[in-house]
């Protein structure tokens, strides 16, 4: 599964797209995809592992799994998971699992946990991890996505190494 520097590389691809009105949404996913047809995409927007696509009441919370893969105006000879098709291009995941989600991201998710974001915290990450982790291994917590948001095991391996902490 992709970490949070691949979601925000997807993320900045895709920018093009916003203010686009999605013709069609498809996709063999259990979500219904009807409402999201003939909808103006407001922003595209990450969080952690999670790709957002932001409409006008709510948004579509998008996260690759362990082989999961985006194509722009491409497809593979498999069906897609889910695919955001405007006139001109389409937008195709494969492996992925999309969340509907009525409201805003803000109301979902604590920016101040994604080591990405500029609302990233570190203070409140810290004091958090002092009152609630204090007795977890510090390798399993920089893994928990409700604290570091976006960390995976190539950078928790990557930062226990420069700290030249043993995992």
């Amino acid at each position: 599964m992709p970490e949070g520097p691949s979601i925000l590389h997807l993320k900045n691809r895709l920018q093009r797209f916003k203010g686009k009105t999605v013709s069609e949404a498809s996709g063999y996913n259990e979500m219904d995809k009807s409402v999201i047809d003939h909808i103006k995409i407001f922003d595209i927007d990450a969080y952690g592992k999670n790709l957002l696509f932001v409409f006008k009441d709510f948004f579509v919370g998008v996260h690759l799994g362990l082989f999961g893969s985006m194509l722009v105006n491409k497809r593979k000879k498999v069906n897609a998971s889910f695919s955001l098709h405007f006139p001109h291009s389409e937008i195709n995941f494969y492996v992925a699992h999309p969340k509907l989600y009525e409201g805003k991201p803000t109301d979902y998710f604590n920016f101040k946990t994604d080591i990405l974001k500029e609302e990233f915290d570190g203070e409140f990450v810290l004091s958090t991890l002092q009152l609630h982790y204090a007795d977890q291994m510090i390798g399993d917590a920089l893994l928990d996505q409700e604290l570091f948001t976006g960390v995976g095991n190539i950078i928790r391996i990557e930062a226990l190494y420069r700290a030249k902490i043993h995992p």
